[in-house]
């Protein structure tokens, strides 16, 4: 899970980078480049906010169960 979240900053970085050597023909192939790094980005957040909310709750259940 680590590497596709570093996988997917780097790949968001290096696209920000050369954007704009790219010929304005290509403009909507970045714009829906764009907007499928965004949903990914934003799906990927979700999920490990709701690993880290599961946690939480788990930290907080150990000491009532023992």
């Amino acid at each position: 899970m680590i590497e596709i979240v570093v996988g997917l900053l780097v790949f968001g970085f290096v696209f920000h980078l050369v954007k704009p050597y790219i010929p304005t023909q290509l403009a909507p192939l970045i714009t829906v480049v764009e907007a499928v790094f965004n949903t990914i980005a934003l799906i990927l957040r979700v999920i490990i906010d709701v690993i880290i909310t599961i946690l939480n709750v788990l930290k907080g259940l150990i000491p009532t169960l023992t």
